[in-house]
């Protein structure tokens, strides 16, 4: 087991893909002058360990991983001063605005820390392709999916990643993906587990008990990316 100070001295991985520098560019896409026929949001939970709350997955040196096209296990990863890595899993949301014309436009995101998880600003990255255990899409309206998009600019520019709640300043990407669901009219509560508020372990038991969850291995939508 991880020791609650060693989580909270432990530095994140670097999963090799860059944080978004400029998210304007990827919001103002949906602006691109269509009427829209409809708006969706889908929030999807990569667990530690698939049907279960488990907070986190310690990381053994060789076999059994399940990695990314870089190398690294498909959540946010930490390693420990003594050099234990845990996999918490990871929680993002897909944002899709479907056109008249048959077009649709669609972003992919997840927020991260940019170094250590205890003080360092949080961090935004594209997360088409990310694998997930666990899906869950709803219908919203302009006015909530633009609300929805201000949220995410906010955590963009002003908001910290915490990964516990040791501090009761706790704002990982689950909280992040609950945010901006919740800022369309989701209603998604905390799903509190030991030292924290929400995981994807945890929070991913809540998704599959709701009616309409797809509960299948699945993959983030390929985002559209930035846009000049």
């Amino acid at each position: 087991a991880i020791s609650s100070t060693a989580m909270a001295e432990a530095k994140v991985v670097d999963d090799g893909k860059p944080k978004i520098q400029d998210i304007k560019k990827y919001l103002d896409c949906f602006t691109d002058g269509k009427q829209a026929k409809s708006y969706t949001m889908t929030i999807y939970a990569d667990q530690p360990v698939p049907g279960q709350n488990n907070s986190y997955k310690i990381v053994v040196p060789t076999g059994g991983i399940n990695t990314n096209i870089y190398g690294v296990p498909t959540g946010v990863v930490f390693q420990t001063v003594g050099g234990q890595n845990f996999d918490v899993g990871h929680t993002f949301v897909t944002f899709e605005k479907n056109n008249m014309d048959g077009t649709n436009v669609r972003q992919t995101l997840g927020f991260y820390p940019s170094s250590n998880p205890i003080s360092s600003k949080g961090a935004i990255k594209d997360n088409s392709g990310h694998n997930a255990d666990v899906k869950y899409t709803m219908n919203v309206t302009q006015e909530q999916f633009e609300a929805a998009l201000r949220r995410v600019e906010n955590d963009f520019n002003n908001k910290d990643y915490n990964l516990t709640n040791m501090a009761s300043n706790e704002y990982n990407c689950t909280s992040a993906a609950i945010s901006w669901m919740n800022a369309a009219g989701a209603n998604f509560s905390n799903s509190s587990s030991g030292l924290f508020k929400n995981t994807p372990g945890s929070f991913g038991q809540v998704l599959r008990s709701k009616q309409g969850a797809y509960v299948n291995p699945t993959s983030g939508i390929n985002g559209k990316g930035p846009c000049n």
